[in-house]
């Protein structure tokens, strides 16, 4: 059986270090392949554009540590969990 699963309420809504860095990741990859295009003569299709995109955001947000969080602790049997 497995354990029950807990989701955790974030603190403030300032985004987690893990979405900002995803957010900055696809920016910059964007920007990326426009440049390839316009300084590189490199042609690449929209359609794996986007999926250039996609994937660093998601390759840099996937390795990015997130802080530490206080651990909750929820007492064995409790009906509490979300």
């Amino acid at each position: 059986m497995n354990p029950p699963v807990v989701l955790v309420d974030q603190p403030d809504a300032a985004p987690t270090r893990k979405v900002a860095a995803g957010g900055v990741a696809g920016a910059l990859a964007a920007v990326l392949a426009w440049a390839a295009q316009a300084f590189a003569g490199v042609t690449l299709p929209p359609g794996m554009e986007g999926a250039f995109v996609v994937i660093i955001s998601f390759a840099i947000a996937y390795f990015t540590r997130d802080k530490a969080q206080p651990l909750s602790i929820i007492p064995m049997g409790s009906t509490n969990v979300r």
